[in-house]
């Protein structure tokens, strides 16, 4: 009997085994690509967009594995572009930034008064020798209305001027006015004209 039950037993351990191993197969199989997903993933959240999964699978895991991949090359083509108009972004802000401290720089040395206003009617910029034609601060005027910038008696042509100016609707405008402080009187040329973008759209009145 012992002759008859050892090849049983022997058959037996054999498909233990080989069913043990298969198991521990394909369960490596499964775990494996997980841990170097969640690896990948771990690594991808921390800034490594370098990151590629070589684990090789047919099934399911296989398709997430290659969509991951394809998702880290995807991020590191977004992130270079990314990072290359942002350089640009501060290429073009240093130029402008540039242009406008020379624009500003002209304006504040020049003898002609510059006055600019917004679409809704507030002073933008005063330059210094509109400061002392008209004896005020760009300081104390900037963002204000014109209205109420040139609300006293002795400026009230100004912003008799401005109305019109404003009518104009972005067109020319040229007319003078005389304005007395103390014993002496000033009379001032005013020419104006709507301020546009490149795309024409209008940005107010100088």
């Amino acid at each position: 009997q012992f002759y008859l039950v050892w090849p049983l037993v022997m058959i037996a351990l054999l498909i233990t085994f080989s069913a043990t191993w298969y198991a521990f197969y394909l369960a490596r199989s499964i775990t494996t690509p997980i841990q170097d997903l969640a690896e990948g993933t771990r690594s991808v959240a921390g800034g490594n967009l370098d990151f590629e999964i070589t684990t090789r699978a047919t099934d399911e895991i296989g398709l997430l594995i290659s969509s991951f991949n394809r998702m880290t090359r995807d991020l590191k083509a977004n992130k270079t572009t990314l990072d290359a108009t942002y350089h640009n972004l501060q290429r073009t802000n240093q130029e402008l930034e540039e242009r406008r401290k020379t624009i500003e720089t002209i304006l504040e040395n020049i003898f002609t008064g510059v006055l600019s206003l917004d679409l809704e009617g507030k002073v933008t910029n005063l330059n210094h020798a509109a400061e002392g034609m008209l004896g005020l601060s760009s300081d104390d005027v900037v963002g204000r209305h014109y209205r109420e910038v040139f609300r006293s008696s002795s400026l009230t042509p100004v912003a008799e001027s401005l109305d019109q100016v404003c009518r104009s609707q972005g067109g020319t405008w040229e007319g003078k006015v005389s304005l007395t402080r103390g014993s002496s009187t000033r009379t001032l040329v005013i020419n104006a004209v709507g301020l546009r973008d490149r795309a024409g759209e209008d940005l107010g009145q100088l």
